[in-house]
């Protein structure tokens, strides 16, 4: 049975990003890149922003971060 790991963010020296746990990207240039969540979408903005790595547990970001958000996933419940 494959462990699932929720959302690990790290951050070094605002020049490399490792995402572990994601579901996808949703928008990727080299001014921003969006990355899909349990629970939501991290966005991530900066320049010359690239993905080097990514598979189906780890995703790598590479350029000059300048900031990181969370936008979180709200469910409607319509009964």
């Amino acid at each position: 049975m494959k462990e699932y790991r929720e959302g690990i963010v790290t951050v070094l020296a605002f020049e490399r990003m490792t995402v572990e746990g994601h579901k996808g990207v949703s928008e990727y240039s080299e001014n921003q890149v969006a990355v899909k969540m349990k629970g939501g979408t991290l966005y991530v903005t900066g320049e010359k922003l690239e993905i080097t790595e990514i598979n189906a547990e780890e995703l790598i970001l590479t350029g000059k971060i300048a900031s990181v958000a969370r936008e979180k996933c709200v469910k409607n419940s319509i009964k």
